[in-house]
Formats: structure tokens, sequence, C-alpha cells
């Protein structure tokens, strides 16, 4: 976060982030309120996604993110933006972690995946995208992210198009905190299709399109099984 950042009363004002708090001025005082309420303990795989939902309805109302160029093409116009692309197998081995319902489909051989059309799509309309005027773009690939080390590149790059300050030292500090969670995730989906058996399954009780109707089966449970070995026992 930057000392030239428009909105820093809103930003540091009570309860805009974590209810009866503020989000602190000092970058390492920032980094401590990360760890404790963002990156936190019990971050794990079947609540990653709740987590962002609640924290991306805060952050939206000054830093505006979407997951599709339809989304982003209502937000355009004298804005500075960051186009973001990232390669399918490592955008699927990421997320499926999370959401397996939507992520499962390309291990099942299907000629039409949802989700990685989505990414396809995405960073199609990401490079052909045209600026409109009195708009700047920056476009990034994601894929240098999946590091202990935060891309210094990446960051700077980043950083000077936003006009930020430049606290590659902190940034590092959240990066990996973000990057251990990620990995504590994939061990312990691996944990959990090792001691559980179907129908119980982590994900219960949270939103999916799965879920609500009750379609997954024994079959499905045993093929989330096989994908999250597959991937992640070798981080282990």
């Amino acid at each position: 976060m930057s000392e030239n950042f428009t909105n820093l009363n809103t930003l540091n004002s009570v309860g805009f982030f974590i209810p009866r708090k503020r989000f602190p001025l000092k970058p390492i005082e920032r980094v401590n309120f990360i760890s404790e309420y963002v990156y936190t303990k019990d971050r794990d795989f079947y609540n990653w996604l709740r987590m962002e939902r609640d924290i991306k309805q805060s952050i939206n109302t000054i830093f505006y993110s979407v997951h599709t160029t339809q989304d982003f093409l209502k937000h355009t116009g004298n804005i500075k933006t960051l186009l973001v692309n990232s390669d399918i197998d490592k955008a699927c081995k990421h997320y499926f972690k999370f959401h397996p319902f939507w992520a499962g489909h390309p291990w099942k051989r299907k000629d039409k995946d949802i989700f990685t059309q989505e990414i396809i799509e995405c960073n199609t309309n990401n490079d052909q995208y045209n600026p409109l005027p009195n708009e700047s773009i920056l476009r990034l690939s994601a894929d240098c992210l999946n590091n202990d080390v935060l891309d210094q590149t990446f960051y700077d790059s980043m950083i000077k198009f936003l006009g930020l300050d430049n606290q590659y030292e902190y940034a590092c500090i959240v990066h990996l905190l973000w990057r251990k969670l990620n990995c504590k995730a994939e061990r312990n989906i691996v944990k959990f299709f090792n001691t559980n058996n179907y129908p119980t399954f982590p994900w219960n009780g949270y939103e999916t399109r799965f879920e609500k109707s009750g379609k997954y089966s024994e079959q499905d449970w045993q093929e989330y099984k096989n994908i999250a070995l597959e991937y992640y026992e070798d981080e282990i």
C-alpha cells in the first residue's frame, strides 16, 4: 500500500476492512494486520474462497477486481487497469483445492470444461483488449507468483504503473504468508482424502453448484480424491 493512495482516509476508517478495526498506516503494522486478519492460520482449502469473498466486498470499494473481461468492461474508462494472465494448467492446479466442483472437469477429460474455457477466454480477451481513451493498462503474467520469493520484476512493474510506494521488503513477507497457506492447503486436502470416506466432504455447507442440488456421488468423491493425490501428493 502506498502513502500516495488517494483514499487512505477511507481505508483507515474504523470497520472498513474488519469490524471495529482500522487498517494501519505504517508498513510493518500493515503486515501484522494482514497476518492477523487476512492470511490467518485457520485458512485452509475448504474455507479459502469464503474468506476471499468476504474480504473482496470491502476491497472492491477501492480497488475493483473481477475475474472475467466481461465484468471488467463494465468498469473501464479514466482508470489504470492490470490485465493478468495465467497458464491454464497452473491456474487449474491452484484453484482445484479450493473449489473442486468448478475446476475438476478437465481431469475427467471432458471436451468442454467451464473453468478451462474461462481461463482461455480471459487470457485471449486480455491480449486483444485495446484501452479506451484516458485509460492505461498493464499486462502481467501471474505464473511467477508460485514461488516463495515474490518476483521483483513483477512487483516493481506493477508498483511503478500504479504510482505506489515501493515496499518490496514488506510485500515479500505478505507474499510468503499467502504462499505458505497455499502449500498448507495442498497438504491438507491430501490428508483429508486419505483419512476420510464418502460421503464426508469438507466443502459441505458452502455454496457450490453441486452441493445445492446434492448431485455429487461416490464416483465424484473418488474422482476428486484421485485428482487431489495426483496434483498435490508430491508436495507434502
